[in-house]
């Protein structure tokens, strides 16, 4: 998986009618319009702010609850549906730790821009997991790695395109947060097959 991140930077603006125009020291002018509900690059692809893209994880992180939470039915025994409910709470405090931190970070952070596509990569990702007849500790350690190797790649991505030292800052905590919870989940399963 290899997002095409392009561009991070933080945007001089100047609006004219219809369109405002972007100036970067490495972009040439970019205009995005006005007109649309979500702003559309012309000539170029998917620009969004760093806000946007918190937004978009925060989604991702009920994705993948709503996910576990289908598993439910399909598991095999108590100790899996114990497993699969810890992932749903720590999806929930994923997503609740991003809020957080939109709530209280600067502005000028959340508004630097980036120029990438992550929406292909993630559907594959989502598209490539099933849940069998019958959910076992294995295939939940095994979608939850998935899941967590994803964000860790894509987090890693955002912090190499990162020039600006807050932006990069954030993307190397939420790296660590994902490390840090693989480790649990490890920590987790190795306990729930010695119970």
């Amino acid at each position: 998986m290899k997002h095409k991140i392009l561009v991070c930077m933080r945007l001089k603006l100047l609006f004219l009618s219809d369109y405002f125009l972007v100036f970067s020291k490495k972009a040439s002018i970019i205009c995005f319009s006005t007109q649309r509900k979500h702003k559309r690059l012309i000539n170029m692809s998917n620009f969004e702010r760093v806000s946007d893209v918190l937004e978009h994880h925060i989604q991702f992180h009920h994705r993948v609850h709503d996910l576990y939470k289908d598993m439910l039915t399909n598991a095999e025994n108590e100790k899996v549906k114990m497993l699969i409910q810890t992932l749903r709470n720590h999806e929930q405090q994923h997503a609740q730790h991003i809020k957080d931190y939109i709530e209280q970070a600067p502005e000028n952070t959340l508004e630097t821009y980036f120029q990438y596509s992550h929406d292909e990569d993630e559907q594959d990702m989502f598209d490539n997991i099933s849940t069998p007849a019958t959910v076992t500790v294995d295939h939940v350690h095994d979608v939850a790695t998935l899941c967590d190797n994803y964000l860790e790649q894509f987090y890693e991505e955002m912090m190499e395109a990162a020039d600006i030292p807050e932006v990069k800052e954030l993307f190397e905590n939420l790296k660590e947060n994902i490390l840090q919870e693989k480790m649990k989940l490890t920590v987790d399963v190795t306990s729930l097959l010695d119970m």
